[in-house]
């Protein structure tokens, strides 16, 4: 375990996108207290606390407040959270959250998970509404600028947004698809689950091994080959990196100049 605390949250420049990024939505995929009925609940005159829905098995009632002094009750599973963040800390992840709670991650990755998942970045903030409504695909626009920017392999796990970019006929023909991916679609009302984490570790594993039958790349060092050289110094290596210039390969995604990587190891 690292003994260094992590920050909550890093600025999107600290990441080059040289891992696998992990697009990560809270409502219905981490938390999946039933809002819904508890307004039901609320509108038939049960007190707020009555009105409460019931914490399912294996789930834990957290409080959140946010910086503004807003307050939230979340459900989460503290074994999947346990899950994901030692899928995040030991394989090549670029954690993004991408939700409507925005640069309210911070309380809830401090207050909610307790300092687990953290270390992460705002995706993309929720935007301002124009004539009335946010626009439906803000999510699908802030993952595919970000994809199509760095190349790299993503995962994708929200509870709605794949349900609604389904019903465009284009859908699945962006040039994000090109590259591997995984996506998951999680009922709200349980969340992801050790079974999905899982599926999200073969995937990691899988990327490995193709680029280990692949070989090294002529462009410059890809981020699974960084990462097994560097170890726990990967960070470091990060924001040393910050400004530095780098290559797009067609088959590895985003790479670093080998003379970088080099400079790094002796400087």
């Amino acid at each position: 375990m690292d003994s260094e605390r992590k920050e909550t949250l890093l600025p999107a420049g600290s990441f080059l996108g040289t891992g696998i990024l992990l697009a990560l939505d809270i409502d219905g995929v981490l938390n999946i207290i039933d809002i819904e009925q508890w307004e039901r609940n609320r509108r038939t005159g049960q007190s707020l606390e009555k009105a409460m829905p019931p914490v399912v098995d294996g789930f834990e009632r957290r409080h959140v407040r946010t910086a503004h002094g807003d307050k939230y009750w979340v459900d989460v599973n503290p074994e999947v959270i346990d899950a994901l963040d030692a899928f995040v800390a030991t394989n090549n992840v670029e954690l993004g959250w991408l939700t409507t709670w925005g640069p309210n991650v911070r309380a809830f990755v401090e207050q909610a998970l307790e300092g687990k998942l953290a270390g992460g970045f705002v995706l993309a903030k929720r935007p301002a509404q124009s004539r009335g409504a946010v626009p439906a695909e803000w999510k699908r626009t802030a993952l595919r600028a970000r994809v199509e920017t760095t190349g790299q392999p993503w995962i994708w796990a929200d509870d709605e947004e794949m349900a609604i970019g389904r019903t465009s006929p284009n859908f699945g023909d962006n040039a994000i698809f090109a590259v591997p991916n995984l996506m998951f679609e999680p009922a709200p009302t349980l969340g992801i689950t050790l079974d999905d984490v899982a599926a999200m570790e073969r995937f990691a594993a899988s990327l490995d091994v193709a680029i280990r039958k692949r070989g090294a790349c002529e462009l410059g060092a890809t981020s699974a080959e960084i990462h097994a050289l560097l170890g726990d110094r990967f960070p470091t290596f990060q924001a040393w990196m910050r400004g530095q210039t780098m290559d797009v390969c067609p088959e590895h995604g985003v790479v670093v100049h080998r003379a970088d990587l080099e400079n790094f190891l002796t400087g």
